[in-house]
């Protein structure tokens, strides 16, 4: 072989290294410990209030029911509060996940009640 072909092959082998590499590292960044991806935070107003549950309105009319789990941490203007708390009309942001037996709240966030003159 000569000298061209040496570094073609070189070259070659560099660059099929180089994406095997990226293609075995690249699944491990996408499912990185402490991130969930079927998790998400959906704008809404709070439809029903239950004993473990509530129903939500997404912003786009949507319909969905999530459940509450001793886990669901609920805040009212930032500091911790009860799902007992919630109110039917009130704007939240729940931070939920979808999982194979239906949707589960992590977190619900709601305004701080208005202060009466």
């Amino acid at each position: 072989m000569n000298r061209t072909t040496t570094e073609m092959l070189r070259r070659s082998v560099s660059i099929a290294l180089a994406f095997a590499l990226l293609g075995a590292v690249t699944p491990a960044l996408r499912a990185h410990e402490g991130h969930n991806h079927n998790e998400h935070k959906e704008r809404c107003t709070l439809q029903k209030i239950e004993l473990g549950k509530i129903e939500i309105k997404a912003a786009d009319g949507d319909l969905e029911t999530v459940v509450l789990t001793a886990e669901t941490k609920v805040l009212r203007g930032g500091k911790a509060t009860t799902a007992a708390d919630l109110k039917v009309g009130e704007k939240a942001i729940v931070t939920m996940i979808h999982e194979k037996v239906g949707v589960r709240a992590i977190e619900i966030r709601v305004g701080a009640e208005k202060k009466r003159p």
